[in-house]
């Protein structure tokens, strides 16, 4: 195993393969790597070579920002890693409020949002482009 977190490139999302387990529908293209990219604050972690996960901290306005990812093709079997990984990012945000999105149902998604000290806040019906709904966690700071 060797675990690298490195800055997030746009081509990263043409050179993952996105589990499409939790995350409906995804398929990402190079513009959308550039809009990633251009929104600042996004790495992308790899074992020997291979994406695992990419994600980022956007800033909404001062005070909150929102948390993403998208988890690549055998990720599951690297959760404890990408976890510590998740958990030192995250804890370099000296920001009030942090907000999460996770696909209604996808019940392993919540459970590592609750482990990452986020709380579930509210459901939100017709979310995302595919008509699912999705949950919103937010993880409060001082």
């Amino acid at each position: 195993m060797s675990i690298v977190v490195r800055h997030f490139h746009p081509l990263d999302v043409l050179r993952m393969k996105p589990s499409h387990f939790g995350q409906p529908d995804c398929c990402l293209t190079l513009e959308d790597g550039r809009r990633l990219f251009d929104l600042g604050g996004a790495i992308s972690v790899l074992d020997n070579g291979r994406i695992l996960l990419i994600g980022g901290i956007v800033n909404i306005w001062p005070g909150r920002s929102e948390v993403w990812s998208v988890l690549g093709i055998g990720s599951e079997k690297q959760m404890l890693s990408l976890t510590r990984v998740a958990r030192k990012t995250l804890n370099l945000s000296f920001v009030k409020r942090l907000e999460s999105y996770c696909l209604s149902g996808f019940s392993q998604g919540e459970r590592w949002l609750k482990i990452l000290g986020f709380q579930h806040e509210a459901t939100l019906r017709k979310y995302y482009p595919n008509g699912s709904d999705a949950e919103l966690y937010v993880r409060i700071g001082e």
